[in-house]
């Protein structure tokens, strides 16, 4: 009887999975199309995703619309403007960097902050691998140093962020000051210098500990791994209230058909000038119809599993999932 029951749960996974493949794979035929330019794009976090796979519904809100943002590109006597079609759209990020386009369609750039550090701390790595690859050691040591060459890049930057905030009088250039003034190195500032005399937001328990964590991580970068040292350090991004569950991580691929295009009318932000459209109650109540994809915006193997898990067993509600570079990550090709 038990291997009956077990029989059916498996039975009833598999049609699931097939369903979630076939409905899916609909949804990505239809957005790869060479002319496929109907579309939205929502910039949320992993939590907000959940919540809409949970609830069955799109939050209310502003959704960036392409078409719009031609459209108006014409009304104001502008160079027309070509819609990028979702196949070109969904590479741009790779080529452009999903910071830019946030900062381009949202008004909340702020959101960006975490991939931001990522793409840095990525590109700090690639270099001290490039660095280190010329020298002849076991793998332990290969990786300890390439860690080390890390550590000693980050730490160089935090010193002149401390340099330039303290002693303004180094230089006469208020411009070159600004250069360091960056907020690439300000969670590393932020994380090190807790009783700094610009700082006088109180740490609760959980980010002493994330403060430590990262400590311990530039006295030994061997002793935390790499990924939970980030993590700890998208805590103290941006403003003192900003905390990694306020960072953009996924891209919805909204159906153009969901948005209301006269958002401007009805008192949204900017509106039209931006190329934005409200999503409304009544279509957020379809997000199964509506919702055609997910681009995981952030470097993160762990969030894209998650997601890709979430999208594959979604039935009727699947959608494809793309990588940050672009390339189709569910449904696999046949």
């Amino acid at each position: 009887m038990r291997e009956l029951r077990q029989e059916r749960v498996i039975d009833r996974e598999n049609e699931e999975e097939n369903e979630s493949s076939f409905v899916a794979s609909e949804k990505l035929e239809r957005l790869m199309g060479e002319d496929f330019t109907a579309y939205a794009i929502r910039f949320v976090n992993l939590l907000e995703y959940r919540q809409i796979l949970a609830e069955r519904r799109f939050p209310n809100g502003l959704a960036f619309v392409p078409e719009i943002s031609a459209e108006y590109s014409v009304k104001v006597g502008g160079t027309p403007y070509k819609t990028l079609s979702f196949k070109d759209y969904v590479s741009s990020g790779k080529k452009d960097g999903w910071y830019e386009i946030i900062d381009k369609q949202t008004d909340w750039p702020q959101s960006a902050l975490a991939l931001i550090l990522r793409q840095h701390i990525l590109e700090v790595v690639i270099q001290a691998r490039k660095d280190v690859k010329a020298q002849v050691m076991p793998k332990g040591e290969y990786r300890r140093k390439v860690l080390e060459k890390v550590r000693d890049v980050l730490k160089e930057e935090v010193e002149k962020e401390q340099l330039f905030r303290y002693d303004l009088s180094t230089t006469k250039d208020i411009e070159h000051w600004m250069d360091y003034f960056d907020f690439r190195q300000e969670p590393f500032f932020h994380a090190l210098n807790p009783n700094a005399a610009f700082n006088s937001r109180q740490y609760t328990p959980e980010e002493l500990d994330r403060l430590a964590l990262i400590r311990r991580w530039f006295d030994d970068p061997m002793s935390v791994d790499l990924r939970s040292f980030i993590r700890a350090l998208e805590w103290f991004v941006g403003e003192p209230t900003a905390n990694r569950e306020e960072q953009y991580q996924l891209a919805l691929v909204i159906d153009a058909r969901a948005i209301d295009r006269d958002a401007e009318k009805k008192g949204a932000n900017m509106g039209v000038m931006r190329g934005w459209g409200a999503i409304t109650e009544e279509n957020g109540r379809y997000p199964e119809k509506y919702l055609l994809g997910v681009i995981v915006i952030i470097p993160d193997k762990e969030i894209l599993q998650q997601v890709v898990g979430l999208a594959s067993h979604g039935g009727p509600f699947a959608h494809p999932i793309f990588d940050q570079a672009g390339s189709t990550r569910y449904p696999r090709p046949e």
